[in-house]
């Protein structure tokens, strides 16, 4: 736990509220994405909102978290009582004002709570405040770490294969030539098992990469991630100290990994809280976003038509062999057919992407369709499998079930993918 946080719980103990305010604000400026200092803070603010901007804030990083969600239903029902008793015209009686109803439930990135409760002013034989609960603030989210790792098949597939050409060069140590054949095919498969032996591990502290059964690890902690960035098959994760994890998008569950961190890490997709103190005991907590106005994502020339440097001449070859070769002629007319779709579909795919307030504006060659953050039913990662790779792209679904899928932006897929979930997640209800 943060020192400052640690220093505001004190305080709290000894009846200081302002001061363990001060201390508070003090932790998130320095990691504004620490759970202890929001969740504690939340529990000194009086006014409803205050209290609510601080719960949201602990939803954003951890959804899960049961004391937030408790303590946000706590004020929903709290609110509903006084809008209810505020109707002069349909006096309420005392049975309809009891809040039983089970149905109102926290909205994850609008209504958090927290149990956990400090009374500053009530006289009883006990002078110090009800202490708060150290381990429901730190609770996990994880009851054991997520592991991630390639695909079972594939693992087995090529440590079978390694196994077997071990077992070759064995047998062929008497004849040089066999021996260094099979130590080449022994070399790329080493290669293979460096590749598919990666490993993604994800707790409770922070998330870790690791390779050859381990015997190349790195790990950063949550708190400590300064940036992510994309990464030829994946997302590098940069440490305020300078090192990186490399996530490798070969995993199975790739896309689990990038919604996990985008969860704990918002900030790292272009969306990051800030904290403004103003005054008052309390002072004010300001929840802004570093998005505003309009933001604008395009596609380069090389991501819209790059396929062509290898589709235009195959296209052109194929076109050649149906009139020069007349026994090859019915295979280059189905290479010709399937070369022009390739060169047709770029035209269709989205190379324009800006995002306005609660709208968003999707533009083609053909089509320019804008649509709401409520016309989106899901913004999700799709994965395809391209030979023995799998690509990942951001996708838009419409509620009206049409998909878009959005690659070759030069932002990077995960980090599209994040932030257009931050930005859906905010303006879904507008």
């Amino acid at each position: 736990m943060n020192q400052f946080v640690n220093s505001a719980l004190a305080s709290i103990k000894q009846g200081d509220k302002n001061k363990a305010i001060e201390l508070l604000k003090q932790a998130i400026a320095s990691s504004q994405n620490d759970v202890d200092a929001w969740l504690v803070l939340s529990a000194l603010m009086d006014h409803p909102e205050r209290k609510r901007q601080c719960l949201n804030r602990v939803l954003t990083l951890e959804p899960a978290n049961r004391i937030a969600r408790e303590e946000m239903l706590k004020l929903d029902r709290a609110a509903m009582g006084n809008a209810m008793a505020a109707q002069p015209s349909h006096p309420v009686q005392e049975k309809s004002v009891q809040v039983s109803s089970p149905q109102v439930e926290p909205v994850q990135a609008q209504q958090p709570a927290l149990n956990t409760r400090v009374d500053f002013g009530a006289e009883s034989s006990n002078p110090q405040p009800r202490p708060m609960s150290k381990p429901a603030v730190s609770q996990q989210r994880f009851s054991k770490p997520l592991v991630f790792r390639y695909p079972i098949l594939i693992l087995l597939a090529t440590y079978a294969f390694a196994v077997l050409f071990f077992i070759f060069n064995i047998f062929a140590i008497a004849d040089v030539t066999l021996f260094l054949t099979v130590c080449g095919i022994n070399l790329v498969f080493l290669i293979s098992i460096w590749m598919v032996s990666a490993k993604v591990e994800i707790s409770e502290e922070g998330i870790s990469s690791s390779r050859m059964f381990g015997v190349v690890y790195s790990q950063v902690k949550w708190n400590d991630i300064e940036s992510a960035k994309p990464a030829a098959q994946g997302l590098n994760l940069v440490a305020r100290d300078g090192s990186s994890v490399k996530i490798t998008s070969q995993v199975s569950g790739y896309s689990s990994v990038i919604k996990i961190l985008r969860e704990r890490r918002p900030d790292l997709f272009d969306i990051t809280p800030s904290v403004r103190a103003g005054s008052g005991d309390e002072g004010f907590i300001e929840l802004k976003t570093t998005f505003s106005g309009e933001k604008v994502f395009k596609k380069g020339f090389l991501g819209r038509f790059g396929s062509y440097i290898i589709t235009i001449p195959f296209f052109f070859v194929c076109i050649w062999t149906i009139f020069a070769d007349s026994e090859n002629m019915i295979a280059a007319s189905i290479g010709a057919v399937v070369t022009f779709f390739l060169i047709l579909s770029p035209l269709f795919d989205v190379f324009e992407l800006t995002v306005t307030g609660n709208k968003i504006k999707l533009v083609s060659m053909f089509d320019e369709k804008e649509l709401t953050a409520r016309n989106i039913r899901e913004v999700k990662m799709k994965s395809v499998r391209s030979r023995s790779v799998v690509h990942h792209f951001p996708a838009l679904v419409t509620d009206k079930g049409k998909e878009y899928t959005l690659k070759g932006f030069s932002e990077g897929n995960e980090m599209l993918y994040g932030f257009l979930l931050n930005w859906w997640n905010a303006h879904q209800n507008q």
